[in-house]
This record gives C-alpha cells, sequence and structure tokens, in this order.
C-alpha cells in the first residue's frame, strides 16, 4: 500500500484517484500534516520520549484506506493519455 499525507491527502477525490491510477490501497493517516508531526516525534526522540526511531514508526495509524475500484481499461488509457502528455512537454523542452 501506499502512505499519503500533507494538503491533498484530506481530499477523498484526490486519495481514491491515486489508489486507482496505481492500482494499490492508498492509506492516509490521522494525522495528515507529517512535517511536524516528524519534528515532534524527532524532539521526543532527542528528550528521551522514544528510544529509537523504530519506536516511533508504531505511533502512526491510518484514518482510512482507498481501495482501487477503476476498471483496468480506463485506467490504462488514463495511464496512455499521461505518458503521451509527458512525452510533448518533453519534446518541447529539448
Amino acid at each position: 500500500s501506499l502512505r499519503i499525507d500533507g494538503g491533498m491527502a484530506a481530499n477523498d477525490w484526490f486519495a481514491q484517484f491515486l489508489a486507482d491510477i496505481a492500482a494499490i490501497p492508498v492509506a492516509r493517516p490521522t494525522v495528515t500534516e507529517t512535517t511536524a508531526r516528524g519534528a515532534a516525534l524527532l524532539a521526543g526522540l532527542g528528550c528521551g520520549l522514544y528510544g529509537s526511531l523504530q519506536e516511533t514508526a508504531g505511533t502512526w495509524h491510518a484514518e482510512g484506506t482507498f481501495e482501487p475500484t477503476m476498471a483496468e481499461d480506463t485506467r490504462e488509457a488514463l495511464l496512455l493519455g499521461w505518458q503521451g502528455a509527458v512525452r510533448q512537454i518533453r519534446a518541447a523542452y529539448r
């Protein structure tokens, strides 16, 4: 599965589309602003609240998981379109 965070993680449509296009489950954490969370965990590690980085890993909890539901032919068509757009942009900047 893929874990997401940040502002876009709060967007259900985005999380579902990501699961569909990647064809894997996408997990959203209870705390999506992980920069601040990471700083707090490192402070906790520095002052002895946690004994190791591995110990802090147990503090991550999923708020929800998005399962892929898109039909494979739709997914493939979208990916082909995206690949074509990337080729066009790359060709324009060569």
